[in-house]
Parts: C-alpha cells; structure tokens; sequence
C-alpha cells in the first residue's frame, strides 16, 4: 500500500541518512494509525509523530518564514536553542527562533551543523514547503548557493545517536512537489541525501477507505438506514460494482480529496446507489451525466444520421457504432476514456464529419468536438503547447490547449487530427491519456478523459510525404499517393491501411504499446468516394447550396439536365475525387453557387423570383458562369 511503502522506506532510511527528501503527494493528510482520535494529519504532523514514536527527543519544523518552531505542546524548540548555545545569532522569539534561509545573514548551515554533529539527543528538522526557499533551482543568487551549501556541510556533520538500545540518525526532511524543485547540485549523487516518493492512495486503500465501517461514514444516517437493506444478500453484488467503480474514478485522488467527497455524500444526502456519481460531481463539477441520457433512440437516430452525412462508409460506420454502443453499456473503464477510434483514409471521405456527428448527438451539440490539428505539434517542444509551459516560461499562467479544453469540458469528442505529423515526443502524452485516462498540465492540474471518446485521423497508407527535387537543386515535400480507387478495391484499400498504420507504429516509431493502447480493431478504415457515390454526394450538395440560396432570397431554383450533367462530369473526375467529398462540395459552391449568384447580382435579380439554370460553361478566362432565365 502506499503510505505504508513510502513510511517503511522513511523508517528504514532514518538510521542511515541524514537528509531525506519527500516528493510528491506531500499537501495531503493522512491517517496515523496509532492515533486514538483517528483523526486526518497533515504531512508535517504526521512525521512528528511518527518520529516521537520512533524515540527522537528533540523535534523540530522549520520554514523560511517562520524560521524553527515546535509543535505548540512541548519544549523542544528550547531544547532545540540549547543545542545551539554556539550559534550566537539563536534567540527564541514568540516561541520561534528566526532564522532567513538565503540572506546575507543566514545562520541555516550553523544550526544544522550543531544540532545535528551532537550526539547527546537525537534530533530532527522538518523542513516544510522546502519547494519555495529559492526562486528558481536553475537561476540561484550567491546566497541561495551558500545556504545549500552549508546544509551539506552540515549533513557531512551529522552523528549517529543511540535510542530505545538502537541507532539512528540524526536527521534533516524536506518536503518538496517536486525533488527538482531543489537544485540538481544538492541531491543528485549525494550519499548523505535520500529520496522518497510519496503517493496518492493504490486502489486497494481507496477501497478500503470505502468499505466496513467506513462505507458507512459515507452517508446521512437516514439515508443509510434506508438503503442499506437492498444491498444485503443478492443486493451484495451490486454493491461491491459500485464500489470499484468509484475506485476506478477516484484514480490519483488524494486522501483529503475522499474526506471531501465524504463530505460531500453526508451533506448532498446522496444515495448508495449515487456512490460513483459523487466522484464524478467532486471531479468535474457538474451533476449531469450526459451518457446517462442517451437512450437506445438516441442512439438508433445517430447511425441513421451517420448514414445520410456519412456516404458511402457503411462499414466505417458499423465500426463505429460498435465502439459507441460500447461506450454507452459499458461504463467500468476507469480513467480511461469510454472509447478510442483511429479514423484512417484519403481526405474528404467523411472522418471528421463523423466525429462531429458524434458530439451533436452523444452530448448534444457539435461544439463538444474538440479539434486539434497535429501539423501544427511537430516540433519537439509542441507539448508545452498542449499542455502548458512550466513555471517559470512564458505562457505558463495560460494552461495547456488540451488540458484547458479538457477541464472546461470532459463530456466531449476529442480529434486529433492527422496523428502522424505530431512530433513522436507527443505520442507519450497520448500513451498516458490511452492508459491512466489523465493528464497534468504545467501548473500542476490534473485533467481526466474519463467522460470523453479520443479519436484519431490518419492518411497513413494512402499518401506519403516524399522530398522532391527541383532541376535548380531546390527541395521541397509534395504528396505522392499509394492507393488509386480505379485500381484499388475497398478491401484493398482497407487491407493495404492497416498494414501501414500498424508498421508506422511498430517499426517507423518503434512504439508498438501506442498502438496496443488504441486497439487494432478500433482502426476505422473510410473507403475512396467512387464515382457511384459522388453522384449521391453531388445531389446531396446541390440541394443543401441551392436550399440555403432559397432560405436567404426565397427564390426557387431550378437546375436543368444539361447543368446538372456538367456537374456530375466535374465530380467524376479525378481531380475532384482526390479530395472527397470536400472536393465535391468546393465543385457545387465554385461552379454553381458563385457563378448563379454573379448571375443574380448582373441582372438585379428580385428576391423571390423563380430561376431555371440552363446550363454551365467556361468563359474565356476559364471561369465557370450560369446561363439561366427567369420564369415568370
């Protein structure tokens, strides 16, 4: 378990080092189990008992601002001045004895070194919010470097001490965020310094914190009384579902964090039942779950829509509709997200009109999709962009773009667009959201995924980018395509893109673990817009154009054979067709949609009138124009 891993390590490391940093989860509270009041200590607290138990006779904290002070109840910190009879600048003042940890007149290094080179009592100081004595551990002033200094000097000094028939240390903690907050110099490869990491509650204290008695506590005693009875017997089982999966939520919550969603449960007077959904109101904010609202209607109206916005991707679809349903069903993930699809194809063929689809209908509105374009992520300092920059850079108060987007809304689709252009540093960062469901911006905030569905786009397998060079020597990087649909079947195609996503990943990248994490059968292959489909996509363009040029001048727009058969010639090109279903559309808005519009503006045309396009042609300067009439 791991307060009890990194107590063990404290009380091992105690008789040997004199300096002993812990990093980590250090602001939280813990429960010390020889307390009869069973009550929540902070970590400074914690230890003091822990080492008054231990038999050390003299306990000291220290911070910059207060200098060396004992806990209120004793005279240690007397005790403590008596040792350092040699140190002339010691003086206790309102029950503390000032002491600056890097100015001019600093005295730190002095009274480290007389408390801790005797060997008459054992001795220890804790060092509280040691993260904050400096500025910077990458920039130090003289006096920032002297005091750090001295400390060493002093660590060197200090004595082993008999206590209870054994030996220990005489010992300096730090608690730190961060080991690194501390300059490089002072711990790295310092025989006298050992660091402990101090973590979140393991799922096996977060499901003890929750069951037995402690369950209990969890609840209003009406409430309890009344609920409890359903979950006896055959109800167990039930109960035992919800508590793991509030342990799956509660994933890198700190003990004060289930103190206060204990509190939370008593005073909202939440259900048994409720039990998970009082770790996704303390995580997120919000009581509304929104896949708790999607019904089986809702969901039959989604593949539908996908249908008719999505031509020609049956199958696509079908896959698609298999990872939702999923998502919807299963709802025991974790931290994980409730669904990973990677959407990989030729451009224009439907992948980020189904992502959009998705949001409308899943979280009712097609903001919720959130759009990251990864061309623009391939340095390998991108991630800061993402994430945030780290204190001390700029743009460090602004947050990270995901993480913020992420935090202001977790029920969302969240698209990355073109995967493989990011740069391969920032795939770590998916490996962590695709496992442990959460991600830590620079200023120390955890966001959580595990609201959202993650999908990725692609055109691996069907272009490449190749360097070409000019007859002048100049190179630059074009496209080359590697699928033809004239030569190329569906399966063909759907074969030859899943073998190039999976050698991307294993042997370009080397990172196969990305690649287990998404899940080879959450590859999502969109097929070319053949040439039967873009006559569907055509017609489904045409009447969207013409029918918002009607709702804005409430003409009538009539297209004859001739027109239309220009059109559908343009769409069955290759040169359109290379671009999808986004090449069809630019069709229908450049030949048809501006040139009747010059057409309408040319002849001062009224609003409401009846128009019948006759046909399109080219001028000649090569621009497409209408010629139509009016009908009376």
């Amino acid at each position: 378990m791991a307060e009890n891993k990194w107590r063990e390590e404290l009380d091992i490391f105690r008789k040997i080092k004199p300096c002993i940093v812990l990093e980590g989860n250090v602001f939280d509270r813990f429960h010390y189990e020889k307390d009869p009041a069973q009550r929540m200590r902070e970590l400074s607290s914690y230890i003091l008992r822990f080492l008054s138990d231990a038999g050390y006779d003299i306990i000291s904290y220290y911070d910059d601002a207060s200098g060396f002070y004992g806990d209120g109840y004793g005279d240690d910190i007397a005790k403590f001045e008596a040792l350092c009879h040699n140190v002339p600048s010691v003086r206790i003042q309102n029950d503390r004895i000032p002491c600056a940890f890097s100015d001019d007149n600093s005295s730190i290094g002095e009274i480290l070194s007389s408390v801790l080179g005797q060997t008459h009592q054992a001795v220890a100081v804790i060092m509280d919010m040691a993260s904050r004595y400096i500025v910077s551990p990458d920039n130090m002033s003289k006096c920032e470097v002297n005091a750090y200094a001295n400390m060493m000097r002093a660590l060197r000094q200090a004595q082993d001490v008999q206590v209870n028939g054994d030996y220990t240390k005489n010992i300096v903690i730090l608690l730190v965020n961060k080991v690194n907050d501390l300059p490089v110099w002072f711990y790295l490869d310092n025989p006298d310094v050992k660091t402990i990491h101090v973590s979140t509650p393991d799922s096996s204290e977060r499901m003890e914190f929750i069951s037995g008695d402690n369950l209990r506590n969890f609840f209003d005693s009406s409430v309890w009384n009344e609920d409890i009875s359903s979950f006896e017997g055959d109800g167990q089982a039930q109960l035992i579902k919800l508590q793991k999966r509030f342990v799956g939520l509660t994933e890198g919550f700190t003990y004060s964090d289930l103190v206060g969603m204990r509190k939370l449960c008593i005073n909202e007077k939440y259900r048994i039942a409720q039990l998970p959904s009082v770790a996704e109101f303390y995580r997120y904010g919000v009581r509304e779950n929104k896949w708790a609202k999607i019904s089986g209607k809702t969901i039959r109206s989604l593949e539908d829509s996908l249908h008719s916005r999505v031509l020609g991707q049956d199958h696509a679809i079908s896959k698609v509709m298999r990872t939702v349903k999923r998502s919807v069903v299963l709802k025991g993930n974790g931290n994980r997200p409730r669904g990973v699809l990677f959407f990989a194809g030729p451009t224009g063929t439907g992948k980020t009109e189904t992502a959009k689809a998705l949001a409308e209908y899943i979280f009712g509105d097609v903001s919720c999709c959130i759009r990251f374009d990864m061309s623009e992520y391939r340095q390998d300092h991108s991630d800061q962009k993402l994430l945030g920059a780290p204190p001390g850079y700029i743009g460090y108060e602004a947050g990270g773009q995901l993480t913020n987007a992420v935090r202001n809304n977790p029920f969302s689709i969240i698209l990355f667009d073109e995967i493989e252009k990011a740069h391969p540093s920032i795939l770590d960062k998916f490996l962590q959201i695709l496992d442990d469901g959460r991600l830590t911006d620079g200023q120390g905030n955890t966001v959580y995924f595990s609201e959202s569905i993650i999908i990725f786009t692609s055109n691996k397998g069907i272009i490449e980018e190749v360097e070409e060079r000019s007859p002048n020597g100049i190179v630059r990087i074009v496209n080359r395509q590697l699928l033809d649909p004239k030569k190329n079947s569906t399966k063909e195609v759907e074969d030859a893109v899943t073998a190039s996503i999976k050698n991307y990943f294993k042997f370009t990248l080397s990172r196969p673990e990305i690649l287990n994490r998404i899940g080879e059968n959450n590859i999502v292959v969109y097929d070319f817009i053949r040439e039967k489909i873009a006559t569907q996509i055509l017609d489904k363009e045409i009447g969207e154009q013409l029918k918002t040029l009607e709702n804005d001048r409430e003409d009538h727009i009539e297209l004859a054979p001739e027109a239309k058969l220009f059109l559908l010639s343009k769409a069955t090109e290759d040169a359109t067709l290379e671009n999808g279903g986004r090449g069809i559309k630019n069709l229908v808005f450049s030949s048809l949609l501006t040139p009747l519009a010059a057409y309408i503006a040319d002849n001062d045309i009224s609003e409401g009138a009846n128009i019948r396009v006759k046909r399109i042609r080219y001028d000649g300067n090569g621009d497409p124009v209408v010629d139509a009439e009016v009908l009376r």
